[in-house]
């Protein structure tokens, strides 16, 4: 026993780390809606009552389009009966596939084994299954964030295996599986048409010097393919909370401060004013990371984390050209950390990679000073997550006691269950009647808080 665990300890610590978002979700997920949980409600009261449509699942929520989410929801509702904690415990699953695909190339790229992985890699982990991202793990729609995350990732790995092969028919294959990936993403939310950009900068990447014409075939393709995605996106989508190209014109400094601190991971109230400088700091970290791979002549073999890396980089952008000009505190929105964090995991895949190739001390001391900044942010994020999640857990046992009790409680107590406001003439003549109607439905049906105990 004492050899496997030696033997195998950094794969046991990598699984340990694994666990801590179920256990998060455990200890402080409610099985109660949530904001736009009401909207999955609504559905399955249109499904049971009118059955699936393909414009109940088309239809826009703000600038998104969850399709596949939204069918998912569907598909498992008779075994989960709306109860919110499944979903977030499929959350924190969907995460274990990101960090297994992620390993898989790490894997193959570094040449190690299960049994050999470098200590050093443990970033990657504690960045992927990291509480900063507390709202995505415990609130059961933003199931659709992870489904753009993870087929995203699955997305930009095949076309890894894709351009690593010469076999016509794993190639056909893999090519195909990550179209397939690439739509799935596209149509579970907003951020998924990026991946069309990340990939085509991918395939350009690892085959855009190629002469031969069957490589510029599927360039071509995939960038046909991805342009007919976002039209069909963006054909009656409601854009009143979308992109806003002027904002950067009319306020560049504002729209600067804004993505430097969002990709900070930090800017909560109490840490906002560090999170412009430490924004800076990891985005020009991440810029020399990806000259030295240029100048060390290995893009080709890191083009999987530089297509991952402009995901993250161009996602934040959008988040800053359509959140900047609102408020600085949409920078804390946790469900966003999801993405950036991206960023911070594909910028130290491609330090590890300069690091085993150079031979300059200096380099490799610039890695290893990176490495141990990066394991203290990890930690100082899993705190920040730790105390959301006590304080949402109250906040969402309070909701809870409404919900379970809205016969007896007054207008003003079910008003507080709105997620915009909480005295907006819109809730006062629509909200209380729907929320009273929702509610009923589900106690009615056993559904979601009302669910029966066995």
């Amino acid at each position: 026993m004492r050899k496997f665990v030696k033997k195998y300890s950094i794969a046991l610590i990598f699984l340990s780390l694994a666990i801590i978002p179920f256990l998060y979700v455990f200890l402080f997920g409610v099985n109660v809606a949530h904001i736009d949980d009401w909207d999955f409600i609504l559905m399955m009261k249109k499904v049971l009552k009118e059955g699936i449509s393909i414009s109940m699942l088309i239809k826009p929520h703000n600038e998104h389009i969850v399709f596949f989410p939204r069918l998912f929801y569907i598909l498992v509702f008779p075994v989960t009966h709306m109860d919110s904690k499944i979903f977030m415990f499929f959350n924190a699953f969907l995460l274990c596939i990101e960090f297994l695909f992620f390993y898989l190339i790490a894997k193959k790229q570094f040449k190690f084994s299960i049994s050999q992985i470098p200590f050093w890699i443990i970033i990657i982990p504690l960045f992927v299954f990291n509480l900063r991202q507390w709202q995505n793990l415990i609130w059961a729609f933003q199931m659709a964030f992870y489904f753009v995350l993870i087929f995203t990732v699955m997305s930009l790995y095949f076309i890894e295996l894709f351009l690593s092969t010469t076999a016509r028919y794993n190639r056909l294959l893999y090519f195909s599986l990550s179209i397939l990936f690439a739509i799935i993403a596209t149509y579970s939310s907003a951020m998924g048409v990026i991946v069309w950009v990340a990939g085509g900068i991918q395939i350009i990447i690892k085959n855009g010097q190629s002469k031969k014409i069957g490589q510029w075939i599927y360039i071509i393709l995939w960038g046909i393919i991805g342009i007919i995605a976002f039209f069909i996106y963006s054909k009656g989508i409601n854009n009143s909370a979308g992109l806003n190209f002027l904002f950067i014109i009319t306020h560049p400094f504002k729209f600067l401060y804004f993505f430097f601190s969002l990709i900070s991971l930090i800017s909560v109230h109490s840490l906002s004013v560090a999170a412009f400088p430490l924004g800076i700091l990891l985005f020009s970290i991440s810029v020399y990371a990806i000259y030295k791979i240029y100048k060390n002549k290995r893009l080709k073999e890191n083009s999987f984390w530089i297509a991952i890396y402009i995901y993250s980089i161009i996602f934040a952008l959008m988040i800053s050209m359509g959140r900047g000009i609102f408020s600085f505190e949409y920078t804390d929105r946790s469900r966003y950390t999801s993405f950036t964090m991206l960023m911070i995991i594909s910028m130290f895949a491609m330090l590890y990679d300069v690091f085993i190739h150079s031979v300059k001390i200096n380099e490799k001391k610039i890695f290893k000073l990176v490495f141990w900044c990066l394991l203290s942010l990890s930690i100082g994020l899993n705190a920040i997550g730790v105390g959301f999640g006590f304080y949402q857990k109250h906040e969402r046992q309070k909701v809870k006691e409404i919900v379970l009790n809205y016969k007896s409680k007054s207008d003003k107590e079910l008003l507080t269950l709105c997620p915009w406001c909480s005295n907006c003439i819109w809730c006062e003549n629509e909200f209380i009647e729907m929320v009273k109607e929702d509610c009923s439905f589900l106690e009615k049906n056993h559904y979601n808080v009302f669910k029966k105990s066995k």
